[in-house]
């Protein structure tokens, strides 16, 4: 009788490590993706203030990363957004941002219209936005700025220009005032 309390101790001892391994497994999840965003956000600022930067010395924004990382980019960073699947804008002026510079995205997922996601805005700031949020900031757009966006056909990380703008993102979906590139 001994014996058998002693397995049933035993396994109910390996049930509860089992659901507590699982429990802690999910918590360290959870925390690794809050880590993750923090460390994106923190990644774009840096993106911003390098612009900004970029912008005090020369009068005009980058037209491509190495100019960006000449004013200060985080080394390594146009790789790691190339990888998840962002757009930066190149070479705007400020004067291609009349819908106000707080409302202007330059930074954002190709799929941002579909899943929403973190943008970086012409005046610096970082902003998590949902699918709809983006889309309204994206019929707010200026025409120069989505002829920008558009005027290269989508290619992929590998296939991406060296020293330009990032892969244009795919034309939003739903109730937005974006055209896609014209044919040819």
């Amino acid at each position: 009788m001994t014996r058998r309390c002693f397995i049933t101790v035993s396994c109910s001892c390996s049930i509860i490590a089992l659901v507590l391994s699982g429990c802690v497994g999910e918590v360290m999840q959870q925390a690794q993706q809050a880590a993750n965003r923090e460390q994106l956000f923190n990644d774009l600022k840096a993106l911003g203030l390098a612009r900004f930067s970029f912008h005090d010395a020369n009068q005009r924004f980058p037209n491509s990363w190495e100019e960006l990382e000449s004013a200060g980019a985080p080394a390594g960073l146009r790789q790691k957004l190339e990888a998840e699947g962002y757009t930066v804008v190149m070479g705007m002026q400020i004067r291609d941002f009349m819908a106000g510079t707080s409302r202007s995205m330059v930074v954002f997922r190709r799929d941002a219209a579909q899943k929403g996601g973190t943008v970086l805005m012409c005046d610096g700031s970082v902003h998590q936005l949902t699918a709809d949020e983006f889309n309204e900031y994206w019929k707010d757009q200026e025409p120069t700025m989505k002829q920008a966006i558009f005027s290269e056909p989508p290619a992929s990380a590998a296939e991406a220009p060296a020293g330009g703008r990032s892969s244009p993102p795919l034309p939003p979906t739903g109730n937005s005032s974006a055209s896609p590139p014209p044919p040819g």
